[in-house]
């Protein structure tokens, strides 16, 4: 039998009822909560990644942002054992924001963020599990991608279909001119064999 639309709003009506008009509240933090990007998670809920300010009142300078992330069931709610207010991702020294964002075939996900811990921003990569967690080998503070004077931006992430990605970027170094680069990442984490490092 075929469930047309209408049919399945019926079956679940408590569903579609658990989404609030006003949207899902990702977190409670103070301050500002910016650039926010999104993908499903596979399950009907999402992935929501952002940059986060909260550190502001900490004192850090203002404007200066961490990547967070948050997972919301088809329910629309926080996914149970995830933080009520992000997991952090990056929150080091310097500027990090999300870049972009994939499925890891696992139920996790792949994002890669600008970080300027080092410079005026460079790339790294970090695999999330469906539990909320860095992947088992994957470094916290991210696999390092495009990292080298010169601004490393516009990341575009593609699946390798095996729990890794394809990445492009556009690296700086040689302003006013730019150069497009591409590397393959595992899904232990390590850049695979063969491609420059």
């Amino acid at each position: 039998m075929r469930l047309t639309p209408l049919l399945l709003l019926l079956l679940a009506p408590n569903l579609a009822l658990a989404w609030s008009p006003n949207g899902v509240r990702l977190t409670g933090a103070p301050f500002a909560q910016t650039v926010p990007r999104v993908i499903g998670d596979g399950a009907g809920g999402a992935f929501v990644g952002w940059g986060d300010q909260r550190d502001y009142f900490n004192g850090t300078p203002i404007g200066r942002t961490d990547c967070y992330l948050q997972r919301v069931t088809v329910a629309g709610q926080i996914a149970p054992g995830w933080p009520l207010d992000g997991l952090p991702v990056a929150t080091g020294p310097g500027h990090q924001s999300p870049g972009d964002m994939i499925p890891d075939g696992s139920g996790g996900l792949l994002i890669v963020f600008r970080d300027t811990r080092l410079d005026v921003g460079d790339l790294y990569l970090q695999r999330i599990t469906a539990a909320g967690t860095v992947t088992p080998g994957w470094p916290v503070t991210g696999v390092p991608i495009g990292v080298g004077p010169g601004e490393q931006a516009v990341p575009v992430l593609v699946t390798d279909g095996a729990g890794g990605a394809f990445v492009s970027w556009q690296d700086g170094l040689d302003l006013p001119d730019t150069r497009a680069r591409y590397t393959h990442v595992l899904g232990s984490g390590e850049i695979a064999p063969g491609w420059p490092s």
